[in-house]
């Protein structure tokens, strides 16, 4: 493992952080003859101006400096022989017994850190994209955004208006490009190049539209319902990552006055693994004046007809428990959502747990949670001090042995429920 002392004009030296990384480190075994060299190479030494520019640095780099202006010198040590391995009956294979064990030492290699001037920074351009359909027409409307391939960096973010977009101060470099057009797939581009003077064609995939007809129980449109982009797997994944925006993400579609959803932007198969089947989604869908529901996992070509939307739902009821065990408790609810795999099967729950709020009356305990959706609602209590740590997998609460789980499938408004310690 490397360590990098640097050292300035008058001789100080400083060590630097080597970096740090998870997982099993690659082993290759050399045998050198004499004559033959290897060369190693390493990470790369960030050198930055300030700290705010010692964030942006677009690839890996190790060790991270931020110097005055000023003549330096760096050296590098490796060591080997730190890393071991054995088989399964604890015979050690690396290192072997002839292998080199020590350090090297590389000699000291010049830096000068000079104030930035502007002639440093790498040349750009204005660089202009267009999408086109099968027939070669760009689509009316839509949106896109425009990233830097290496570090993620927001280039160009707008709608599309039947014209090619403009990406000012373009980078000679790769390109990610995110794109959504009614009556296309939403679609991902890598590797997009740009070039001065011309314009780069990025060709879109027509979409299978999905539709479904959102009513209330007694069989009235809904109106107006915002459709949420959730989540996404594959039919041959697992039953995708957490999502990041939880119950805000962008929205996809809006019900019309019939109830009617169309959401024509959806992609089919994922080109980058194509292997693991077609796309899987999940939408959070949020309708005026009734209880919020989820959709899914669905893919795009589908007809659901009509989904019913409930009301918003009340809960109330009673802990019951000793004296002892109502001064210890507490607790969280939450409403989870089953996240499914390609097979129907449920890997894991979404859930965003809360406090439950109890008020006390004599020698009662009880609780009223109101602007529940349809569904499960889960109640995780605690009767006593102590124990182990509370903890949450992200915003969901994660029961252990000392935690107590109340857990009923809401359907209509209850104010008869009892939460006690078995």
């Amino acid at each position: 493992m490397p360590a990098s002392p640097l050292l300035d004009e008058a001789g100080k030296e400083t060590p630097l952080q080597h970096s740090w990384y998870t997982g099993l480190a690659r082993i290759e075994l050399w045998t050198l003859k004499p004559g033959q060299t290897a060369i190693l190479s390493g990470i790369d030494l960030g050198i930055a101006g300030n700290d705010a520019s010692a964030k942006e640095f677009s690839h890996p780099i190790a060790a991270l400096i931020v110097p005055e202006p000023g003549k330096y010198r760096l050296r590098y040590e490796l060591h080997f022989g730190h890393v071991q391995r054995q088989d399964k009956d604890g015979k050690q294979l690396i290192p072997r017994d002839e292998d080199f064990a020590g350090s090297l030492t590389t000699g000291l290699a010049p830096i000068s850190v000079r104030e930035r001037v502007k002639e440093d920074d790498p040349p750009t351009f204005t660089g202009r994209i267009e999408f086109r359909g099968p027939d070669g027409k760009p689509p009316r409307e839509g949106s896109c955004e425009v990233f830097a391939q290496s570090g993620w960096k927001e280039l160009a973010k707008g709608a599309l208006k039947g014209a090619a977009i403009e990406i000012p101060q373009c980078p000679f470099d790769s390109l990610i490009v995110n794109v959504r057009a009614p009556g296309f797939e939403e679609t991902q581009f890598y590797d997009v190049r740009a070039l001065p003077d011309s314009v780069t064609p990025l060709n879109l995939t027509p979409a299978q539209p999905l539709r479904f007809r959102l009513v209330t129980r007694d069989g009235k449109p809904v109106v107006g319902a915002e459709v949420r982009r959730f989540n996404r797997s594959k039919a041959a994944a697992s039953a995708g990552p957490y999502p990041m925006k939880g119950l805000k993400g962008d929205v996809w579609g809006v019900s019309d006055t019939n109830g009617d959803v169309l959401l024509d932007t959806l992609q089919k198969f994922d080109p980058r693994d194509n292997a693991l089947g077609e796309q899987h989604l999940l939408f959070y869908i949020e309708p005026v004046g009734h209880a919020p529901l989820f959709i899914g996992p669905v893919e795009a070509g589908e007809n659901l007809g009509e989904i019913k939307v409930g009301p918003f739902l009340e809960a109330s009821g009673e802990i019951r428990g000793t004296r002892e065990e109502l001064a210890a408790f507490a607790a969280e609810w939450e409403q989870p959502q089953p996240m499914k795999r390609g097979n129907g099967e449920t890997e894991w729950e979404f859930a965003q747990s809360a406090k439950l709020e109890t008020q006390r009356d004599g020698d009662k305990l009880t609780f009223h949670l109101s602007d529940l959706r349809p569904g499960k609602l889960r109640i995780v209590s605690r009767f006593k001090n102590g124990g182990k740590p509370v903890s949450h997998v992200y915003s969901r609460r994660e029961p252990n042995e000392d935690d107590v789980v109340f857990e009923i499938d809401l359907q209509d408004s209850r104010d008869d429920l009892v939460v006690k310690n078995k």
